[in-house]
């Protein structure tokens, strides 16, 4: 018996921080997932604050929190 598909709203704030860097907040449902900050040479993608990524884009950001996710849920 297969599950049924469920819809799941995930939403990407963005905000700045102290030091004036864009950061976009991941957000599945109410809960915080993680943080992507754009930095001057780089672009970190933080995963809940344990796990640290390094990616090329905010698009690779996302899909490297989302799969962290899924794998720790």
């Amino acid at each position: 018996m297969s599950k049924k598909k469920q819809n799941i709203e995930v939403n990407l704030d963005e905000k700045k921080d102290s030091q004036g860097h864009q950061v976009q907040i991941l957000k599945i449902g109410s809960d915080v997932i993680g943080e992507i900050k754009s930095l001057e040479d780089r672009i970190e993608a933080n995963f809940r604050n344990k796990k640290t990524f390094n990616v090329k884009s905010v698009e690779e950001g996302i899909e490297k929190l989302i799969s962290e996710y899924h794998l720790h849920k």
